[in-house]
């Protein structure tokens, strides 16, 4: 990403609010490291060697339990030294 503070809300709309599931492929590749980690209130991935596809894993479960989701990234961080990023999603 050239600009992960901007880019990533629409990254986060593509993968929970389309009907089309983003998760896989070159999708997936293009914005989780292989290494990756996701930390959310009902589910958490730990960064290791396979975590990527338990992320993609946990958007395909995702998308089939709810299927039409709307919502807004309220605010955006980014950690540039860990490449963190932190959302606010509403």
């Amino acid at each position: 990403m050239q600009d992960p503070r901007t880019e990533i809300i629409d990254v986060v709309k593509r993968f929970t609010t389309t009907d089309k599931v983003m998760t896989g492929g070159p999708n997936c590749d293009r914005y989780f490291t292989p290494d990756a980690a996701f930390d959310h209130p009902l589910a958490k991935v730990k960064s290791g060697s396979t975590s990527r596809a338990d992320i993609i894993a946990l958007y395909q479960w995702y998308k089939i339990a709810s299927p039409k989701i709307d919502l807004e990234v309220e605010s955006v961080a980014f950690d540039e030294v860990t490449g963190t990023m932190f959302l606010t999603v509403m």
